[in-house]
């Protein structure tokens, strides 16, 4: 089966990029699998006085193409023509933070228009702070998920 993950891996720090590296390993050893990560993973202002990366970073994992920019919706073009290049039968993308909710709706979109199958992985459903627009963000990026 031909996979296209997608999600934080490391040098970006938390259990969520160790989880994806993880994950990225093992489906190496029994599937054709493609791992996508983040040029740039959040804006600054998310991060005040940090980085979303580790401090003694990691080398960056063979076999990943770090090519999304989630501050710039204009590049995920070139990531669906990547997607679609690779002819994936599933793509697997991370969801752990109501800031993805617009890059999962594309991506969502992006497998029906392809005819692929499509699971997000749910690390925290819920925001840790909840309000009103986050649950309809929510919504909006999972509700149609199987």
């Amino acid at each position: 089966m031909r996979i296209v993950l997608i999600g934080p891996v490391p040098p970006y720090r938390g259990g969520i990029a160790q989880y994806t590296a993880q994950l990225h390993q093992a489906l190496a050893e029994s599937d054709d699998r493609f791992t996508i990560s983040f040029s740039r993973q959040f804006p600054a202002f998310m991060y005040p006085g940090g980085s979303d990366k580790e401090p003694e970073p990691r080398a960056y994992l063979p076999d990943v193409e770090y090519i999304v920019d989630s501050v710039n919706p204009f590049t995920w073009p070139a990531v669906g023509r990547r997607i679609r290049s690779l002819n994936p039968d599933l793509i697997v993308v991370q969801w752990w933070h109501v800031y993805w909710a617009p890059f999962i709706i594309w991506v969502k979109r992006l497998a029906r228009r392809c005819g692929k199958r499509l699971v997000v992985i749910c690390h925290n459903v819920d925001d840790h702070e909840s309000a009103g627009w986050k649950v309809k963000l929510r919504n909006l990026a999972l509700g149609d998920c199987k």
